[in-house]
């Protein structure tokens, strides 16, 4: 690698980039609506082992006994402490200056233009580097908060495949009652869910297709009208609230409860084609009771403390190292940009979790072969249906009629957790029946 032709102005840039990145940034994040909500919603953490980890304690607080004096205190189980770990990927982008490029630079110096007009063309490629970076992190985020996941696939990466999974709790985890629909009575079921644990949420971070679906509901409007002190029955069409007043009376109603929305695209270029992609799975609710939620975890590049000779390096927001080389045959000018870096999901014991795409439907095919109602069909499995009422009875404390529907039973069934649903489908094995009467 050889020193930029352009090193002095090179080495008047550098030291200024983190300004001119913020600056951008700013810029972004208001004209543009760019968010960052990794840089919000994460603390960053130095990590001088190169590895991350998240520990999760699964804890329940429990009153303490009422004993008497000279008496020995009752002894009470321990939390449970769960750990994720592993070391931090490398993230890297490099733009090349071909010698088209070039010589426009040098066409700008020979004519005489101004220092600042010059600098701002050779200042392009590192603020590119710098939010490239950006874009993958915030990119990883939103798919490991909405996931519990990070999943970095082929097919919008140019280099090694990435899969992490945060550990989400099965417990905390919920569906919906009608497939592809979210209701407030939904919403209901995790927040009690919730704050049986002890824990408050506070906010509701899911997609803004989700969001509105959600305000479109029946139960939305009555919400609102009902906030309002509007006076309606059965027969009222009530209008679709507008985004302001649904928020402010689902927050009055739910404790104070507010949305996070989010409607975030990211561009990937694979094979030098780009595309458009959300990152955010739009079927997630995630319920938080903070919006801190982790760490974003970096660590020191080798080329950093092993710096290469006629490289000028900067470094930005403390993790990206930004360097600048001239190659020859062709002759280009290279700006690369890299980073030990990810942003890591913590406490995930207080992070409830809903799909809306999660929902047994009735099996019509097999409803109607069932002309005594004896059997259900769930999971794609036939149940004798006596036996499977009395396993999910058995597992909820609920009275279910043994004359219910198997829609309204299999409304049950996609109430529960994913915890309590795996063990109804553990209780139930036995239970299978041959084939619909």
């Amino acid at each position: 690698m050889i020193a930029s032709q352009f090193i002095e102005i090179i080495k008047g840039i550098f030291p200024k980039l983190q300004n001119v990145v913020d600056k951008v940034n700013e810029k972004r994040n208001g004209d543009k609506q760019r968010t960052y909500l990794h840089k919000t919603m994460l603390r960053k953490v130095y990590s001088a082992d190169q590895k991350w980890s998240s520990a999760s304690v699964n804890t329940t607080y429990v009153a303490a006994d009422m004993v008497s004096m000279n008496s020995p205190l009752p002894l009470k189980s321990r939390d449970s402490i769960a750990h994720s770990n592993g070391t931090l990927p490398k993230i890297g982008i490099k733009k090349v200056m071909m010698e088209t490029d070039i010589n426009a630079v040098n066409i700008m110096k020979a004519q005489g233009q101004e220092w600042a007009q010059i600098a701002n063309k050779l200042t392009a490629d590192p603020v590119s580097c710098s939010v490239a970076i950006d874009e993958q992190n915030e990119a990883n985020f939103l798919s490991g908060l909405s996931n519990g996941i990070v999943a970095v696939e082929d097919d919008k990466n140019t280099g090694t495949a990435l899969r992490i999974n945060f550990g989400y709790l099965a417990e905390n985890g919920f569906g919906v009652t009608i497939k592809d629909e979210i209701t407030l009575d939904d919403i209901e079921r995790v927040l009690s869910a919730a704050n049986k644990n002890g824990d408050s949420i506070s906010v509701i971070a899911l997609a803004l297709s989700a969001y509105n679906k959600l305000r479109n509901t029946q139960g939305a409007k009555e919400l609102v009208a009902n906030y309002r002190g509007q006076t309606f029955d059965s027969s009222t069409k009530l209008p679709v609230p507008v985004a302001s007043a649904f928020d402010e009376a689902f927050k009055d109603n739910y404790s104070g409860v507010t949305f996070l929305k989010i409607d975030r695209s990211v561009i990937y270029e694979k094979d030098g084609k780009r595309k458009s992609y959300k990152p955010w799975n739009e079927n997630r609710l995630i319920y938080l009771t903070s919006t801190e939620v982790g760490a974003l975890v970096w660590a020191t590049l080798a080329e950093k403390t092993n710096p290469v000779e006629g490289v000028v390096y900067t470094t930005v927001d403390e993790y990206k190292l930004i360097s600048r080389y001239r190659t020859t045959d062709p002759l280009t000018e290279t700006t690369a940009g890299q980073a030990l870096v990810l942003p890591v999901i913590e406490n995930i014991d207080q992070i409830y979790y809903q799909d809306i795409s999660e929902a047994q439907t009735v099996n019509e095919t097999e409803e109607t072969k069932d002309s005594t109602d004896v059997k259900v069909t769930v999971w794609g499995t036939t149940y004798k249906k006596p036996e499977f009422i009395a396993a999910l009875k058995s597992l909820t404390g609920d009275r279910i009629a043994s004359n219910i529907s198997d829609a309204k039973l299999i409304e049950k069934v996609n109430a529960l957790s994913d915890e309590q649903e795996e063990a109804l489908k553990a209780a139930v094995e036995s239970t299978k029946a041959t084939s619909a009467a």
